[in-house]
């Protein structure tokens, strides 16, 4: 067995925060209310769970214990198959305030119920108590003076967008090890399903709805599968290869038939939105064109 282990590093940077020409920092002490010019700047969260630092630990091939990546090595010898595990554990930041000189935006976040687990262990297993990954629940827009007299309890937000989700896209998918036990919208990866907007802390929910479609044919939205890809990054349904059972792995070639691409190309992808207005925005999407290679690709 063979173990390459990374040293730890920063993934991604955060963005702390963003300056006018003319902001001056009068006390040397970062972005506060006596500085001079305008400037916004942005808190951040770490997310802890059981009191704890939470660390997602992600997993390639995200599986049952013990399952690993096939690499077959060279086809015509046998000794040198191999399983191929990647595995990690990463911080989880989320954004939880921008504020101005007088406003204030806080970003609410919950729970994702079904999707988002991570794994176990480096060994693999799918921890269905994993709340490491979060989702956007709403965003209140505060007078920073209100804010500041009242607390988060008290204070009054001037607007706010709230988000509605289902998990029905890519039904299947290894994150989510709820199986749709609650059904078909429970079985997928987090689903924006909806946006409105409310005023003056009132609850009233039906106004200014975005409401989004993203269709519900097994073509429309396709179960996950492993490898379901062709060698462009598309998704392709190992079905649609020439000889039944042949992997797109072996097989990596576009289909050679345009409706077809063209369903593939909006495999869980935004059909329609429907507008406040009573409009309606809606999109049709369509398979890319490749250069020939040989009369495969």
């Amino acid at each position: 067995m063979q173990i390459t282990e990374t040293p730890a590093f920063a993934h991604s940077f955060l963005l702390s925060g963003l300056l006018s020409p003319d902001y001056v920092d009068v006390t040397s002490d970062g972005i506060t209310e006596d500085d001079m010019g305008t400037a916004i700047k942005f808190n951040y969260t770490r997310v802890k769970q059981n009191g704890q630092w939470a660390a997602h630990k992600w997993r390639t091939p995200l599986a049952a214990t013990g399952i690993a990546n096939f690499n077959a090595g060279n086809r015509s010898e046998v000794k040198d198959d191999k399983g191929i595990v990647s595995y990690g554990e990463r911080e989880s930041w989320y954004l939880h305030s921008v504020e101005s000189k007088t406003m204030v935006a806080v970003f609410r976040t919950g729970n994702r119920t079904y999707d988002g687990k991570g794994a176990i262990s480096d060994f693999g297993g799918v921890n269905a108590n994993d709340n490491s990954m979060k989702r956007l629940d709403r965003i209140d827009l505060y007078n920073k003076a209100d804010l500041k007299k009242n607390g988060q309890s008290g204070a009054r937000p001037i607007k706010s967008v709230h988000f509605a989700y289902t998990y029905r896209l890519s039904p299947g998918t290894p994150d989510n090890p709820s199986g749709g036990a609650a059904g078909i919208d429970s079985s997928g990866k987090l689903t924006l399903e909806k946006i409105w907007f409310t005023y003056n802390g009132q609850t009233r929910a039906s106004k200014d709805q975005y409401l989004f479609s993203y269709g519900t044919t097994s073509q429309e939205n396709p179960s996950y599968a492993v490898g379901a890809s062709d060698r462009w990054g598309n998704y392709k349904s190992a079905s649609a290869n020439p000889v039944a059972g042949l992997k797109n792995r072996d097989y990596p070639y576009s289909k050679q038939d345009r409706e077809i691409n063209n369903q593939y190309a909006a495999a869980w992808s935004l059909r329609k939105i429907l507008l406040p207005s009573g409009g309606q925005i809606e999109v049709d999407y369509e398979g890319d064109d490749y250069a020939f290679v040989q009369n495969l690709v």
